[in-house]
């Protein structure tokens, strides 16, 4: 077998097949901005290159939905950065009201949005930069958008914005710039993540199943329709791979198996069937627990699985999440990002990326991805020392050479 390119090994593996060395990569945009002071696509492509890894440049779909349903960056003003006034410009006949009160620790954000079915209100508390755990502290829901019935038309009119044709442009461009050197992907939210998941109280989210499924499945049927519209254009244009984050969906997050195979698996199975009639592969993200989850994936025709996060913080191992997928998934992830890549040492590190290439190899395709963002907390030291032994033991374990 003649050397791959990035994009050719990482199409092997998400295609099922055998590429010609283990792929490997992070999620790693906080060693990117450290050495760098900036996280674009360009600079992804050079830390690979400093690196040597598979990289993905991960294209988020348009309109991205959590600039109108949650905005985590609190940034008034220009930037490029998710902001408060960004999108609403392209949202027919809906106005927004914005008050904001900072305090010397959070900042308190009140949105008012008129629609003409009505007006949606919603309150958040956000930890100012640096007063929190993480470079940037998820923000505290004092005052969900959605609170019941009478919000279902109202919500229709923020899922109504354009997506940005030069954006489209923009897309085909880095498509060809990134050629063979790494794979462009693109995200395909579940109806819950960034979009339902945001837009209603968790407890209330969580407890609907049972006090109104009506009403819940209407609002996960109208964010499904947004999510399936938001992907489309890229998969149009040629995209291969749709991330599919399902972390709201999680058991980590508090659904039950029960209300996973009655709502929740056919909403799966309609996104992985509307990837595959474009030719393009199913990648199934979630960094909870996936144990219960696995086999409603593999019924549905995921071709991949991540990050199969290990325990504590996770619940399946790459031996037991082989066992149930088969050998033609692909298995991503596994590598702890918290209690080893962060917390650990050289020669754990060592250990574990060893351990991973050669149990994730065996049976079918694998992937060596770490199981969570690299925080801002690990040392680039670290980082490196995994990059070090993911290029030895790759070499050491190749696929063909790995009893499958």
């Amino acid at each position: 077998m003649g050397e791959m390119t990035v994009r050719e090994r990482l199409l092997t593996a998400y295609s099922g097949g055998t590429p010609d060395k283990v792929p490997f990569g992070a999620y790693h945009w906080s060693v990117c901005y450290r050495k760098y002071g900036c996280f674009c696509w360009m600079h992804e492509m050079k830390l690979a290159k400093e690196y040597g890894w598979d990289v993905h440049i991960r294209l988020n779909t348009l309109p991205k939905p959590n600039h109108v349903l949650s905005n985590y960056v609190y940034n008034i003003g220009p930037s490029p950065t998710e902001q408060y006034h960004s999108f609403y410009e392209d949202l027919d006949e809906v106005n927004m009201t914005l008050k904001i009160k900072r305090g010397k620790k959070v900042t308190y954000v009140e949105r008012v949005i008129e629609t003409p079915a009505g007006a949606l209100k919603d309150v958040t508390e956000h930890p100012i930069p640096g007063t929190g755990y993480g470079w940037l502290p998820n923000p505290k829901r004092l005052e969900p958008l959605i609170k019941g019935r009478e919000d279902v038309e109202r919500i229709r009119y923020l899922l109504n914005a354009k997506p940005l044709k030069n954006r489209l442009e923009d897309a085909k461009e880095i498509i060809e710039y990134v050629g063979e050197n790494g794979l462009v992907i693109t995200t395909l939210y579940s109806p819950l993540d960034y979009l339902l998941g945001e837009a209603m109280d968790q407890t209330q989210l969580l407890t609907l199943y049972y006090d109104d499924r009506n009403l819940l499945e209407e609002l996960l049927g109208i964010f499904q329709e947004f999510a399936l519209r938001s992907v489309k254009p890229y998969l149009e244009i040629g995209v291969k791979v749709p991330l599919m984050g399902w972390i709201y969906a999680s058991p980590s997050y508090g659904w039950s198996p029960v209300i996973w195979e009655q709502i929740l698996y056919p909403l799966l199975k309609e996104q992985v069937d509307f990837v595959h009639s474009y030719g393009a592969y199913a990648l199934f993200y979630d960094d909870g627990k996936m144990k219960d989850t696995l086999p409603f994936l593999k019924r549905a025709g995921i071709d991949c699985v991540e990050t199969l996060t290990p325990p504590p913080v996770g619940d399946v191992t790459l031996s037991e999440a082989r066992e149930i997928m088969g050998s033609k998934v692909c298995l991503k992830g596994g590598l702890d990002s918290i209690g080893v890549l962060q917390k650990g040492d050289r020669e754990s590190i060592e250990r574990q990326v060893e351990r991973l290439i050669r149990e994730g190899s065996e049976g079918g395709p694998y992937i060596l991805f770490n199981s969570a963002t690299i925080s801002w907390e690990t040392p680039l030291e670290n980082v490196e020392a995994y990059v070090k032994a993911a290029h030895k033991y790759r070499e050491k374990y190749r696929p063909s050479q790995v009893k499958q």
